[in-house]
Parts: C-alpha cells; sequence; structure tokens
C-alpha cells in the first residue's frame, strides 16, 4: 500500500519528509488547510525539491522512450519480414482448399485442421484471420505484442528484486529485452515471422499474464480487481491451456508451484487462484486431445 500523508497545520511538525516526498511523488497527499507543496518546500528547500521532481520527470520519460523505441523497432522489424512458409499454406481453407476470404471459412477449417495436424486451433485461427488483412495490421498487432510482453515480463523482474521505480523499471525492460535479442535461438522465426509469432511470442504474452496473479499472491503485492476482470482471466486461462503443448504446461506447472508455495506460507486457499488453473487444465486437455495428436 502506498504511505498516504494527511497534512494539517496543527501537526505541521509532526511528519516525516522522506514520507511525504514519497507521497507527493505518488500523487497522493491531500492537504487539509496548507499546500503539501509549500511544506515540503519550505522543509526540504526549493533546490532539493526541484531535483527530485526533475529526476522523476527523467526515470519516467526515459521508461516512455524505452517503451517508443522497442514499438518503433519491432514495428520495422515486422514491415521486413515477409510471409513464409505455414503464412502461405494457412491463406488457405483446411476443409475444402479455398483461400480464406470470410471469418466463416475459419470455423471449419479449424475443425479440419483439428483432426489432421494439431490441437492449436486457437492460434491458428487468428493467424487465419490476420491473413485475411492487410500485413500492416500484423505489423502493428505483433509491435504491441512485444510492449505488452516486456511489460509484463519486466513487472516480475523488477517487483521480485524490489526496485519498482522508474530507474527499475527502465534497468528491467532493458535487461528483458538483451535476453531476448541474445538468447532466443531463433528470433526472426518467434518473433517476427506472422505465424511463429503468433504461435509463440503471443502465447507467451498471454502466459505471463495468466502468471502474474500467482506472482504477486507470492510477493505479497496487493491487486483489486472486479468482477470483468476476474471473468477475462478465466477466459485467458481456457485460450492459455489450449495455445501450446510445451508452453501451456510450463505455465500451467509454475502456477501450481507457486500456489502451492503461497499455500505453505500462508496456510490460505485461494479460490480464484485454484480454478484459473483448472481452466487452464480445461484447455490444455481440449488441446492434447485433439485426434491429430492423441493418433
Amino acid at each position: 500500500m502506498h504511505d498516504l500523508c494527511f497534512v494539517d497545520k496543527r501537526f505541521k511538525t509532526n511528519y516525516n519528509p522522506h514520507i511525504l516526498k514519497k507521497a507527493i511523488s505518488k500523487k497522493i497527499c491531500l492537504s487539509a488547510d496548507i499546500s503539501a507543496i509549500e511544506i515540503l518546500f519550505s522543509t526540504l528547500g526549493r533546490k532539493q525539491v526541484s531535483r527530485h521532481f526533475v529526476r522523476h520527470f527523467h526515470s519516467s520519460s526515459l521508461l516512455i522512450i524505452v517503451y517508443i523505441l522497442l514499438f518503433l523497432v519491432m514495428l520495422l522489424f515486422s514491415f521486413l519480414t515477409p510471409y513464409c512458409r505455414d503464412d502461405f499454406s494457412y491463406s488457405f481453407s483446411f476443409a475444402d482448399n479455398t483461400r480464406i476470404s470470410s471469418i466463416s471459412q475459419i470455423i471449419p477449417s479449424m475443425m479440419v485442421h483439428r483432426e489432421i495436424l494439431n490441437g492449436r486451433v486457437i492460434p491458428h485461427a487468428i493467424v487465419q484471420l490476420l491473413l485475411m488483412l492487410p500485413k500492416s495490421v500484423f505489423n502493428i498487432c505483433n509491435a504491441v505484442n512485444a510492449v505488452l510482453l516486456t511489460y509484463m515480463a519486466s513487472k516480475f523482474l523488477y517487483h521480485s528484486t524490489g526496485r519498482s521505480n522508474s530507474k527499475g523499471k527502465t534497468i528491467s525492460i532493458v535487461l528483458f529485452i538483451t535476453c531476448i535479442w541474445s538468447f532466443s535461438p531463433a528470433f526472426g522465426e518467434n518473433y517476427l515471422w506472422l505465424d511463429g509469432s503468433v504461435n509463440y511470442a503471443w502465447t507467451l504474452s498471454l502466459s505471463t499474464f495468466f502468471l502474474w496473479p500467482y506472482a504477486a499472491a507470492y510477493l505479497n503485492i496487493p491487486r483489486t480487481e472486479g468482477l470483468i476482470e476476474k471473468l477475462l482471466r478465466i477466459i485467458a486461462a481456457i485460450i492459455m491451456g489450449s495455445c501450446s503443448e510445451n508452453i501451456s504446461l510450463v505455465f500451467l506447472f509454475l502456477a501450481v508451484c507457486i500456489s502451492f508455495l503461497v499455500w505453505a506460507r500462508d496456510r490460505k486457499l485461494y479460490a480464484e487462484l485454484y480454478l484459473w488453473i483448472l481452466f487452464g487444465i480445461v484447455g490444455y486437455v481440449f488441446l492434447m486431445s485433439s485426434p491429430a495428436t492423441v493418433g
């Protein structure tokens, strides 16, 4: 929880300037009769306050710049990557071999796909939908996904290390981007190629979204979600479980392990965490029970 300061003339001398400084930077400090900014100025001095706000502004600006640069670089790389390999075969319906030109063709195509290839019908349905549209639509979506994946992955990093300020977030983001660029064995196939990106990079983003509540519970990070958010997580759990034979299984295993660690520490069952795992397992069973996979 954030520090919340109630500033009043009667208690003008009874406050911690460090807490007040932190509260003002988070814009949650309330003032009754006197401006909190005026108190901060009088206590810390105008020059020190100015330096604090300048540093905070520069850190936030750097974070935004990193995200913008990431978006633009991935957008450029996506534009430079042409259709290849499976992109051509998925441009046609698996049901009747006609060119996909309407959404109504995708469902029967994926039904046959599940019979003869594999159970990854949701990502491949998205692939066929994108292949109906101009390539620029995928390019923009892929760049947005790169930003979302980086945001979610870096969120795990800076919260687990306790560096949740702007500087810590920026370092985590740069570290994650560097690792992806340096250690991905097939960066182009996983993050730029249309069919590969949807099956791997986009699935990875959804999986990190699915796993975040478990990490937040383990790290004692407070979360407030309404009914709509919880329903979205149920849908995300089902889709995540049905997206990939490898990625889905790994993230379900991680969710189970973290849930066990949270239970061992708190001796308390969080029903929603186990419910999402259950729906993820339902999606995974649908994936692995396809005739092509079983046969």
